[in-house]
């Protein structure tokens, strides 16, 4: 015997009739509890694009029950972590305008580089690229603080990445923070980084 938690031809048919901003369950409902029935057209037999997706009526009470529980539990997973629908569409997005604000800071336009790398955060906050290329448009605009800020964020998501520290020291040595600088450039050095310009031994000996 199913639950009594709700009416099941009810909460299916919303489930049907909702507009999911989820391809993934949307896909899903398709596949399991929804049917799209289109609508003719006044004149003639063919099936016109407009429509819409009722419950399946081949189904049984207990398979209806299944899959509209496992559609709000995807619903409900999906909004505490917004990974299950969104976190795959999110980094093809973030890595797009991460792109568009390194060529934009290529050429000169620092605060339109800016602009597309907060887009990208926006769309996937993981996303440390975004942090490193909004890192180097803030040196360019003269915002060292900004740029110290998101370089430490890009460390906290990649914390072997040996020239965030590198960019980071040379942003402390700037503020004049020698030992900040230091430390940066010790472990950039320990995880493989050249220092090309010698840093180390003209800060930190």
């Amino acid at each position: 015997m199913l639950p009594a938690l709700y009416n099941l031809d009810t909460s299916t048919s919303r489930l049907c009739a909702a507009r999911i901003p989820c391809a993934r369950i949307e896909n899903y409902l398709k596949k399991t509890l929804c049917i799209y029935e289109s609508t003719p057209h006044q004149f003639g037999e063919k099936e016109s694009t407009n429509g819409k997706f009722l419950i399946r009526k081949d189904l049984s009470k207990s398979s209806r029950y299944i899959y509209s529980m496992k559609t709000l539990l995807f619903l409900l997973f999906a909004c505490l972590t917004n990974t299950y629908c969104f976190g795959q569409t999110d980094t093809v997005k973030a890595k797009k305008y991460t792109s568009m604000c390194d060529s934009l800071s290529a050429k000169g336009k620092f605060d339109e580089a800016i602009s597309k790398a907060d887009t990208a955060i926006q769309a996937n906050s993981s996303y440390r690229w975004a942090y490193y290329s909004r890192a180097m448009s803030k040196v360019f605009k003269q915002d060292m603080n900004g740029a110290l800020d998101d370089l430490t964020a890009c460390i906290k998501l990649m914390p072997k990445y040996s020239r965030a520290y590198y960019s980071r020291a040379l942003i402390k040595i700037y503020l004049k923070d020698r030992d900040g600088a230091c430390a940066d450039l010790s472990k950039a050095k320990e995880l493989g980084d050249s220092d090309e310009f010698g840093l180390i031994k003209q800060a930190c000996q």
